[in-house]
């Protein structure tokens, strides 16, 4: 191996052994030329954050030898990862050649600029769906070992909530391909808005699937953004080529607080949301029933809440039941009387927190 590494010196400027989970640097060989690095491997990039095409995690995920070109400052490299593991463990070789002024690959000062957004958007595309706009599968098993690593290491939690578009393939059997596509981006942009850059992250994991990962974010929080989610969806308006498409969707997420298999997280996720899917229909009117059975609500307070739980907003309950909008504010006012809240919102927290307590499903 040593006499291995006088070779791969001499052909590279720099090498350096990575733990692609971690995005830590674990052993480097450098030349004078090369600049020193950080703690974490993406620091020798300057970016500030880890990169979203991580071609150590790449190479140890298809288990192969990758290429790529990367930048910092006014240097561009060839990068080439080759995945290692030795008695269980694993880690990557990573080997930067510097190309800026290679006799080979011209580049000039003027080019740098060009050259770089180039390297970028060939970088972005090997992890990004363009079908919904969204980062794609390649990224979460690059990303999300990491998110994993710190909720461990810092004794924290972690949220992965998977979101379904139910009937899609009904919406492309009876609309064609370009409308299904055109719900598939819409509904991503509304999955989008609970995103934070650099924290939590949306990915397309099937042709209707997606996941939203929550660092940071315990059940009880989770439990909301579904429903958040559930509310947004139902105000959303979805008109494509003079079609108003109705979309049903589900939701499921799996909590975790210490180490676990990529795998074994998407699983569970998916499970719990495939659960959900046959409690709604199986677990969700009864537990309505019995929630109300709980209060001694008159029959039509009963037929006013039900809407309620459904997530009709005041007007659409009055449209729905034939009454006026007072009458529908005046039977909600004896509903939080009766059930003892001061608002919708904390009625519908208890609804929700005590059918999730019940199924532990969203």
């Amino acid at each position: 191996m040593n006499g291995d590494m006088q070779i791969i010196n001499q052909l590279y400027d720099f090498v350096r052994m990575v733990d692609p989970v971690q995005k830590k640097v674990i052993i480097t060989h450098q030349t004078e030329n090369c600049a020193d690095v950080a703690s974490h491997c993406f620091g020798f990039w300057e970016t500030g954050s880890m990169c979203e095409n991580c071609i150590s995690a790449r190479a140890l995920n298809e288990r192969q030898v990758i290429t790529k070109l990367e930048y910092n400052s006014e240097r561009i490299f060839m990068v080439t990862a080759m995945p290692m593991v030795e008695d269980g463990n694993a880690t990557v070789l990573e080997m930067l050649k510097d190309i800026t002024e290679n006799t080979v690959v011209d580049i000039r000062p003027a080019e740098l600029g060009k050259l770089h957004r180039i390297i970028d958007r060939g970088n972005k595309a090997l992890v990004w769906d363009t079908g919904s706009n969204t980062y794609s599968k390649n990224y979460i098993y690059e990303r999300l070992p990491y998110d994993i690593h710190i909720t461990a290491d810092e004794d924290t939690e972690l949220s992965l909530l998977t979101a379904r578009l139910d009937n899609f393939k009904e919406i492309e059997k009876t609309y064609g391909k370009t409308v299904a596509d055109g719900v598939i981006k819409e509904f991503a942009r509304i999955l989008k808005r609970y995103c934070r850059p650099g924290k939590v992250w949306l990915a397309r994991c099937g042709s209707a699937d997606f996941i939203l990962v929550l660092p940071h974010t315990g059940e009880a929080q989770t439990n909301q953004k579904c429903w958040q989610l559930k509310k947004a969806l139902r105000k959303s308006n979805f008109y494509l080529q003079g079609y108003e498409i109705k979309v049903v969707a589900s939701f499921g997420f799996h909590t975790i607080s210490q180490s676990i298999p990529v795998q074994d997280l998407l699983n569970q996720s998916q499970q719990n949301l495939m659960a959900k899917q046959t409690l709604n229909g199986d677990l969700a009117q009864p537990w309505r029933d019995q929630f109300i059975s709980n209060y001694s609500f008159s029959p039509r307070e009963e037929e006013v809440l039900r809407l309620m739980l459904e997530g009709l907003g005041n007007q659409e309950i009055a449209q729905k039941l034939f009454i006026s909008l007072s009458t529908v504010k005046k039977h909600i006012s004896s509903i939080y009387y009766k059930s003892g809240v001061q608002s919708r919102a904390e009625l519908l927290a208890n609804y929700h927190q005590e059918f999730y307590a019940y199924t532990k499903i969203v």
